[in-house]
């Protein structure tokens, strides 16, 4: 059963069998999205097993998971739920079965397990989400995974009032004050501008250092901004179609654009030398 609407009333609808619920926020380097995806089923470790702090209150959920069982071509221990992004990325790059995905769609929630389960989006990188899970007590959760912060959550359907969040589950990675970074708009607004002097400079060329996804709205106003396609891989270029992504922003020709994306790890000294041979 999905419905739009947030409030959870009626019977039960939809069954599934009482395997545990996992959790996946993938910044694992397991998985190739930072995005959050769910499953049902693990193998070798019972739910009884498995640290409070991976339990969503109330429910046989758990996040961050991956260590349990992360899914791949041999996993077939359930279902796994997450974002049609993520679902084509899966298929792709971890080989899983298609016959055991099932697509959350944004802002639509989907009884599972006898609790109202909706997708929003985590503004973050493609196919990310957050998880809200409404239960027929009233309580109510979100799991934020990897998410970046933005007002405009603050006008999500399945946020606003008169919904309360009774347990809000964070990705404390940056939680301390020493972590001060700027807007997103701002960020890319400032390399945009450090850009502009050096452009005309047909001798310089510019690398920008990237994870298999993430950091496409930069990509995008640079293309824009300076009416200009972006140097991609061949691999590179088919994750971004999979991610639904324009593909006519983007080349695998090298000599086509001074803007080429690569590796993170291959930004330093010696290998930028070599790009730029």
């Amino acid at each position: 059963m999905k419905s739009s609407a947030v409030p959870f009333s009626g019977n039960r609808s939809g069954h599934f069998e009482p395997d545990a619920h996992i959790l996946i926020r993938s910044q694992s380097a397991l998985v190739p999205c930072a995005t959050t995806a769910m499953f049902r089923g693990v193998r070798k470790v019972s739910y009884g097993q498995v640290g409070e702090r991976h339990k969503v209150p109330g429910t046989k959920f758990l996040v961050d998971a991956f260590m349990v069982r992360c899914p791949d071509k041999q996993f077939n221990n359930g279902t796994i739920y997450c974002t049609t992004t993520t679902s084509s990325l899966c298929i792709a790059k971890l080989q899983v079965s298609r016959k055991i995905l099932r697509d959350l769609e944004f802002n639509v929630g989907e009884v599972i397990e006898d609790v109202l389960v909706t997708a929003l989006d985590a503004n973050h990188c493609p196919g990310s989400a957050m998880l809200l899970f409404q239960h027929r007590d009233g309580t109510t959760n979100l799991h934020c995974g990897d998410m970046r912060w933005h007002s405009k959550m603050l006008s999500i359907p399945a946020l606003m009032p008169p919904v309360q969040i009774d347990y809000l589950h964070l990705d404390t990675t940056y939680c301390d004050k020493k972590h001060q970074f700027p807007a997103q708009d701002v960020v890319i607004d400032r390399i945009v501008e450090f850009v502009r002097p050096y452009y005309s400079d047909q001798s310089i060329l510019f690398c920008i250092g990237t994870y298999s996804i993430g950091k496409e709205r930069i990509l995008f106003r640079l293309a824009e901004e300076f009416r200009c396609r972006i140097r991609v891989s061949p691999q590179r270029l088919q994750d971004l179609l999979l991610c639904g992504l324009p593909g006519d922003l983007f080349t695998t020709d090298s000599k086509a654009s001074r803007f080429h994306v690569i590796p993170i790890g291959d930004v330093s000294y010696p290998s930028l030398d070599t790009l730029r041979r």
